[in-house]
């Protein structure tokens, strides 16, 4: 990038602004500036404990100081280098107009939960994108640190495919420092028009800025895309030159590209996606942004938060004037309730009979992102009269929602009775809801069970008594599963825990429930013992992820998708055909 320039790095002095006290690093260029195109900035590694409003400047022929104002900024870091930052992608925005809902949502939320800065994985999108974005959504009056990636949408038409993402904001590939960790963003390869850089270029550059960063500190990679489906992240410009990131001590990928809410390991580095928070992924999920964590050794967390939800509160368990009790006679009790831009601190939830309360105020226990339960025995006198529900969500930042329900309550637990087995998703492979059953109205809830996590496009099938549904973990916490209940009381029969998320139909046969994760493993677990009886690594991408159902008949199951479309014997997992489409 430069030839033969020498940069010295003046100490930082303290300058007296109106804003109070602004560290000046000043940068002396003291040789000819190389006058190639793809010398276009100077730019800094902003430190951690300041931020700066640009951390570039345009290259000027005959120009050669070069002053950054670096604010002290030790806002959201923890006394050991912890933080956490928040990552959206794949805004793809026209206009500004009809935006103002997901971008006021982040910046309260970032503001509610201390978030040390925001990063846009890229596709801002186009020139109306790339030319509206910035002024709704930067450091200023997001009032946080605000970096941008470039995606290949953001590469169009000037001069090089970057130019107008250039003159907006800035490089293209550039570091930080937060807390602990350092971070690397890095550009999109190609787009809808050719980048001026190279791969050789960024190589020249992330080889020295590595070169500046002390042995064993974490690092974590920007990017548009995610490069590489193994388990080394190996940089390479060609011709000898590779740069090992793991050796660097990567500890994650974070992009987006994809549209999808997406986690995977490789090797000791995770790789990190998130839909769009403007209008949700292409795989039907919701939209949202994702808070990632770095505690003090670099370890990571995430919590994936979803858009446009207002201080909700539904109770889920009493409704139609009715509400399930258990076997003792205990009141259920299941509240949904959840916002956007802040956590759920508690619920609390009382029981009122013509206006009197008749238990006191009860906490309620969180089950998974949106649900809280409790179970609560009414007094005698409650028998066969209506009584009221009232529930409050108390929110960290303060604001509550409140909802109330009536119902006749009794004691005495609504009788289950089964019917024909309900193997597929519609009670059949071909997924016709036709059944011989008939239904004795009224239809009264029975009972509601919190299976641990969230439930994405899972229907649940019934098999000799019990009901199987699965379950989904978009944050790597280990809490994706398959799930058996007792079909007359929900009490747990057991419970299998899957590799990652399930977030289609699961299907039986051959006393075998199969359900296929996003990482394309296929499971066939015993439905009595809930033991796993043999699992097949289906021949699918890992990215964007295996988001189809399954169809079984009695003796076959139909798994994977596009050409990892299999049929397998349901009882031994052997391969019977596969698609060669």
């Amino acid at each position: 990038m430069w030839d033969d320039a020498i940069i010295l790095i003046l100490c930082p002095e303290l300058l007296t602004c109106c804003s109070g006290h602004l560290s000046s690093y000043q940068f002396l260029i003291t040789r000819k500036i190389n006058e190639s195109n793809n010398c276009h900035f100077l730019f800094i590694t902003t430190p951690s404990g300041y931020k700066t409003f640009r951390h570039y400047h345009a290259i000027e022929n005959g120009k050669t100081e070069y002053d950054f104002g670096v604010i002290p900024y030790n806002a959201h870091l923890g006394s050991k280098g912890e933080h956490a930052f928040l990552h959206i992608s794949d805004t793809e925005i026209s206009t500004a107009t009809g935006q103002e809902e997901w971008v006021s949502d982040l910046r309260k939320y970032a503001h509610n939960e201390g978030a040390a800065f925001i990063i846009h994985t890229g596709d801002i999108c186009y020139e109306g994108g790339l030319k509206n974005h910035k002024p709704m959504m930067n450091t200023v009056n997001m009032e946080v640190p605000v970096y941008y990636c470039i995606g290949n949408h953001d590469l169009v038409k000037g001069k090089y495919g970057e130019e107008l993402f250039e003159s907006i904001y800035g490089p293209v590939y550039y570091s930080f420092d937060a807390g602990n960790t350092h971070y690397i963003v890095t550009p999109m390869w190609g787009g809808d028009y050719r980048p001026g850089y190279t791969k050789e270029d960024v190589y020249h550059w992330l080889k020295n800025d590595l070169a500046q960063i002390p042995e064993g500190k974490p690092i974590v990679v920007f990017n548009h895309d995610y490069w590489t489906s193994g388990d080394r992240h190996v940089f390479s410009a060609g011709k000898g030159m590779d740069i090992d990131l793991d050796a660097h001590n990567l500890k994650a990928w974070v992009y987006g590209h994809v549209h999808i809410n997406h986690i995977t390991r490789h090797g000791n580095a995770l790789a990190i996606c998130t839909s769009t928070l403007a209008r949700g992924g292409i795989d039907h999920a919701t939209s949202a942004f994702r808070k990632i964590g770095m505690d003090s050794k670099g370890n990571i967390s995430s919590e994936l938060r979803y858009a446009y939800i207002d201080k909700s509160i539904v109770i889920a368990s009493a409704q139609n004037e009715q509400a399930p009790v258990t076997k003792d006679g205990k009141l259920q009790v299941s509240v949904n309730t959840y916002s956007t831009v802040t956590q759920t601190a508690k619920v609390t939830y009382a029981v009122y009979m013509e206006d009197k309360a008749v238990t006191p105020q009860r906490s309620m226990t969180r089950q998974t992102d949106f649900n809280w339960t409790d179970a609560v025995k009414l007094p005698a006198e409650c028998e066969g009269r209506t009584v009221t529900l009232k529930a409050t969500a108390t929110f960290k930042n303060g604001e509550t929602a409140r909802a109330e329900s009536f119902f006749t309550y009794t004691s005495t637990p609504v009788e289950v009775k089964t019917g024909d087995n309900w193997t597929n998703l519609g009670g059949n492979p071909q997924h016709v809801a036709v059944t011989k059953d008939t239904l004795n109205l009224p239809i009264r809830l029975a009972w509601v069970k919190n299976m641990g996590s969230n439930v994405y496009m899972t229907s649940p099938i019934m098999v000799d008594g019990k009901v199987f549904a699965a379950t989904m973990d978009e944050n790597i916490q280990g809490k994706s599963s398959v799930t058996a209940m007792d079909a007359t009381d929900g009490s747990l029969c057991w419970k299998y825990s899957t590799r990652s998320s399930v977030k289609n139909t699961i299907v039986s046969a051959q006393g075998l429930i199969f359900a296929q994760d996003i990482w394309g493993y296929l499971y066939a677990i015993d439905a009595k013992s809930g033991k796993l009886a043999w699992e097949k690594k289906l021949d699918v991408a890992v990215v964007p992820g295996l988001e189809d159902g399954l169809a079984a008949n009695e003796t076959t199951v139909f798994a994977g998708a596009g050409k990892g479309l299999v049929a397998l014997d349901a009882r031994t997992g052997r391969e019977i055909w596969k698609n060669s489409s």
